[in-house]
């Protein structure tokens, strides 16, 4: 059902010719949002961009009953967000931008979510299918609309597509041809309303009848929100089994990813040694686990896009020697005590920053952690780096959003790279 209501399939109405010249009202004029806009125009409609951020887009949407046939929404906006309830009280159907784009992608359709690792498991099987002769693309969230890919001519056969909770929860009923889902954790409770509304949103891919690789946590979080377990989905013990020798996959957390891709790799009868060449000679993608250098006996590691309490654990668990962890920031809901008493197992001192500090810090107090709290990050690296000793890691995993202080966990982590060259090469 869409927010409106209402059953709509986007491949119906596109592919609609008394639609051409039509106005199709489009939330978001961001990356995705414009992309959408520019298939729409590919399709002979008129699109009409609605952003309350974005100069040049209209600031007001008042949408009147029958006023349009359908809208787009880009997944920004959470379901709490007013113009929903606008759209839901002039019964305007509401499409997806992933589920729009694909009513006029033409390949095969490849989905990744879980709460992290999508991104490396969605570019490491993108490489793997361009490698194995066949074309592909990586888009969704991990930064190109699979509306600009829709555009593209000659299309390629494959599209990889990283998909959020977010995207999922537009997507009313998800399509494709294969979909994996790397784990599930607590995660974007500030957008949804509860774990099980989180779980639920990407459950859609399993209720669609595609086949679905998980980690088995998955099939165990489905029974506890009383799921059946469905043929499609198809769980891999990715704890053991085979691993490469070397290289990012050949560690924890990234030896699950590959094992998860092996799995139906093997399963589509692919070349087991085109994956493989493909994971041995993948670069590790910034931001994650990244070490940034290694000077006076400690490794610095950038990890800024750990937004998340699963992520900066495991990058806990990745690193070796003492850690003095960085970490704080933009709260988006979740169990801060329970996070706090796992991590401080973990950690030999923390440097905060962020509005999670203050809390935060009480909680690692009580657990024996020494904390210092911090304005910013220049000063939080430099106070990790004193109270450090050789043979430790100053690890960088934050554990929140970044948007307190940062305009992303790009932004966030370029900072933490530019201190950390400063403070090992001073001038």
């Amino acid at each position: 059902m869409s927010e409106g209501g209402e059953s709509c399939s986007s491949s119906v109405r596109v592919r609609s010719e008394d639609l051409k010249g039509t106005t199709i009202p489009v939330l978001g004029a961001g990356l995705s949002g414009q992309a959408v806009a520019d298939l729409l125009r590919s399709k002979g409609l008129v699109p009409q961009l609605f952003d309350e951020k974005v100069s040049g887009a209209n600031a007001v949407f008042l949408p009147r009953r029958g006023e349009y046939s359908f809208g787009v929404i880009s997944p920004g906006f959470p379901p709490s967000h007013p113009w929903r309830r606008l759209a839901e009280a002039s019964g305007l159907p509401l499409l997806g931008e992933m589920e729009f784009a694909h009513s006029a992608w033409a390949g095969e359709l490849l989905c990744v979510t879980g709460t992290n690792g999508k991104t490396t498991l969605t570019t490491l099987l993108e490489q793997a299918l361009n490698r194995n002769g066949e074309t592909a693309v990586a888009c969704g969230n991990i930064g190109t609309p699979l509306s600009s890919c829709a555009l593209e001519s000659p299309q390629r056969e494959w599209a990889a597509a990283e998909v959020s909770s977010f995207q999922l929860h537009d997507w009313a009923q998800p399509s494709g041809d294969v979909a994996f889902w790397t784990n599930f954790a607590e995660d974007h409770l500030d957008w949804h309303s509860s774990m099980r509304d989180y779980f639920e949103a990407k459950w859609r891919l399993v209720a669609s009848g595609i086949p679905v690789y998980a980690e088995q946590e998955v099939g165990f979080h489905a029974k506890q929100f009383g799921f059946a377990v469905p043929d499609n989905l198809i769980l891999v013990n990715c704890g053991e089994g085979f691993a490469i020798e070397r290289g990012l996959f050949a560690v924890e957390p990234y030896a699950r990813l590959y094992r998860l891709a092996q799995s139906w790799w093997t399963d589509s009868g692919r070349d087991p040694g085109r994956l493989k060449e493909s994971a041995l000679e993948f670069q590790p993608l910034s931001h994650r686990c990244e070490t940034i250098a290694e000077g006076h006996g400690r490794r610095f590691v950038n990890d800024s896009k750990a937004t998340n309490f699963h992520a900066a654990l495991a990058a806990c668990e990745s690193v070796s020697g003492p850690i003095a962890w960085i970490g704080g920031g933009l709260s988006k809901g979740g169990d801060l005590a329970r996070f706090a008493r796992a991590i401080a197992g973990r950690i030999a001192t923390a440097d905060l920053i962020g509005g999670t500090a203050d809390e935060l810090s009480f909680l690692l107090e009580q657990e024996g952690v020494p904390v210092v709290i911090h304005g910013g990050l220049d000063a939080a690296v430099r106070s990790a780096f004193r109270r450090s000793g050789e043979g430790g890691t100053i690890l960088f995993s934050p554990g929140f959003a970044s948007f307190d202080q940062f305009s992303g966990y790009a932004d966030r982590g370029e900072v933490y790279r530019r201190v950390v060259l400063e403070l090992l090469n001073p001038r």
